[in-house]
């Protein structure tokens, strides 16, 4: 028996094969494939469980139009990606699509804590990406955030907001925007706050050649596998070879301990993180910024750092983690042929509004 899934048909798989081995009347051989676009089971680092490149290309290519939209229209798009409490699919899409911000839940400091961030904090988060472009006196913009985020939410907030969880990844969106638009009512230069889910779409798209030749690397290595007398494992591709990890000595199931979770630490997550933009702590001691922005906000300067720094401070990228995460310094952004350097926010400027050939070049 060929199983294939992710952490959910795993644990099943799991279950089937501590029950078989109690029969002794009962010869049966079982494999477990991971499939998941969320790539979220705990395997090797570099196993990408198949289905999640193509989710990622689709949902990139998703965002990218949504993203050239929103420069037309002068909107702000806010992309809800389905998936589990692991932001691997939100944060690869936000990072490739060069989306304004990107919120995923490994970026609250205890994510084992469901009662640790308010449906408030999530408004919050978002209106200071917006207002952070504002004050670089652009007026659209794409946030994207993975769907895990409500999961953290405290449940009063559920129940008193959304009357059930099934609500609430249902219109979470919808009630979001009508927060921001709140928030921005006085703003006429922002024409609209849209939101969209988007999930079924990446996993009913026709995979990508990345996925196509993994699939049949794991098929193959799976029946032979088998053939060869082996029970009980799961199967994947680390470094280019098959790896055979036993089940039973993996937890699998949708808790935070065994999911395989963002790590922060890590390049791909430091090059996304440095190109978001969003107010920092370091922004909130910026007298001229403050005096933009509580313009914007029609409120004065100690009521806007009283609402946003709370906020900030509990978020894990604050303006001192992205300093210590920050590859390049501004320094080192010098234009050959004249003597003087890229800003940071004239980097984000010049990687967020040109279109794909001119992004490529810079």
């Amino acid at each position: 028996l060929v199983c294939i899934g992710g952490s959910t048909s795993a644990k099943s798989t799991k279950l089937l094969i501590n029950s078989v081995t109690k029969l002794s009347d009962y010869n049966l051989s079982v494999v477990h494939i991971p499939k998941t676009i969320f790539n979220d089971l705990p395997l090797p680092g570099d196993a990408y469980t198949f289905g999640y490149s193509t989710a990622r290309e689709e949902g990139c290519k998703l965002a990218a139009s949504l993203i050239r939209d929103t420069r037309t229209m002068s909107n702000w798009n806010i992309l809800i990606v389905k998936g589990t409490k692991s932001g691997h699919l939100a944060l690869e899409i936000g990072k490739t699509a060069a989306a304004t911000f990107t919120i995923i839940p490994e970026q609250f400091k205890d994510l084992d804590n469901t009662s640790y961030i308010s449906f408030q904090d999530v408004v919050t988060l978002v209106a200071s990406s917006i207002y952070k472009r504002l004050y670089m006196k652009k007026n659209y913009g794409c946030v994207v955030i993975a769907e895990g985020l409500i999961d953290l939410i405290n449940k009063k907030d559920i129940e008193t907001i959304f009357g059930t969880m099934e609500n609430a990844l249902n219109l979470f969106g919808h009630y979001l925007s009508l927060e921001l638009q709140k928030e921005f009512s006085s703003v006429h230069t922002i024409n609209k706050i849209l939101t969209r889910n988007i999930g079924s779409e990446l996993c009913a798209a026709k995979p990508n050649v990345e996925d196509i030749s993994l699939t049949r690397d794991l098929g193959f290595a799976s029946i032979r596998y088998l053939i060869n007398g082996g029970n009980g494992d799961i199967i994947c591709k680390s470094l280019g070879e098959i790896v055979n990890i036993p089940l039973n000595t993996i937890k699998v199931d949708q808790s935070i301990s065994t999911l395989r979770l963002v790590n922060l630490k890590q390049i791909n997550y430091q090059v996304a993180v440095n190109y978001m933009i969003y107010i920092t702590l370091e922004d909130l001691n910026n007298p001229l910024f403050l005096e933009k922005i509580s313009e914007y906000a029609s409120c004065s300067i100690s009521q806007f750092i009283s609402k946003y720094q709370p906020v900030l401070r509990n978020f894990t990228f604050n303006e001192q983690s992205k300093q210590d995460t920050t590859i390049f310094q501004e320094k080192d952004f010098k234009r050959v042929n004249t003597k003087r350097s890229l800003s940071q926010e004239k980097l984000h400027e010049l990687f967020h509004d040109h279109d794909d050939q001119q992004q490529q070049q810079h």
